[in-house]
């Protein structure tokens, strides 16, 4: 008996406590969101294989972070201490892509091909807004916006955007193909 209550408290705290923790959600056979890989859970953490214990950039604040990215160059690291919280939601969007008419370049394009995939967008406000037209195509697939109802909610775009198999709301969440 002790040996089996051993086993059931192991098991449920290797599953996220609430919904609110969960990263990613299987449905159909498929992942949508943001799944942990070999190299341990997503954001880090205990368990994760490529621990950074300093960085070429360290923040402790949103606005601190999206400096240090906006300067990082490739292979540089920004590190956030692991008792730093940093509320990412503060943002009106969690992707925004702007096209020529907010550079008022003349044009209206914004990007060129752009894929947004495997992501959990947490945030109640609009997730993704494309705000002119990608030259080849903006695809958003196989995230789960848990705090949405549907693609109307989540994303907002023009012209050769394309929103498909997503999963939408928390309880169960709903795939819209």
């Amino acid at each position: 008996m002790l040996r089996t209550l051993a086993f059931l408290a192991a098991l449920l705290c290797a599953r996220p406590a609430t919904p609110e923790d969960a990263t990613w959600v299987q449905r159909e056979g498929e992942v949508y969101g943001a799944q942990a890989d070999a190299s341990g859970p997503i954001g880090g953490g205990q368990g994760y294989a490529r621990i950074a214990a300093k960085g070429d950039f360290t923040v402790s604040d949103l606005d601190g972070l999206l400096k240090a990215l906006g300067q990082a160059k490739a292979g540089q690291v920004v590190f956030i201490p692991g008792d730093a919280e940093i509320d990412c939601t503060a943002r009106v969007y969690c992707f925004d892509m702007h096209g020529g008419r907010d550079r008022k370049d003349g044009t209206d394009v914004a990007g060129t091909t752009i894929l947004i995939h495997h992501n959990t967008f947490r945030a109640p406000e609009r997730a993704v807004v494309i705000r002119g037209v990608p030259e080849d195509a903006c695809r958003v697939f196989r995230n789960w916006f848990p705090k949405h109802a549907g693609p109307g909610a989540a994303v907002q775009a023009a012209a050769k955007t394309f929103v498909s198999d997503n999963a939408y709301g928390a309880d169960p969440p709903r795939i819209v193909k």
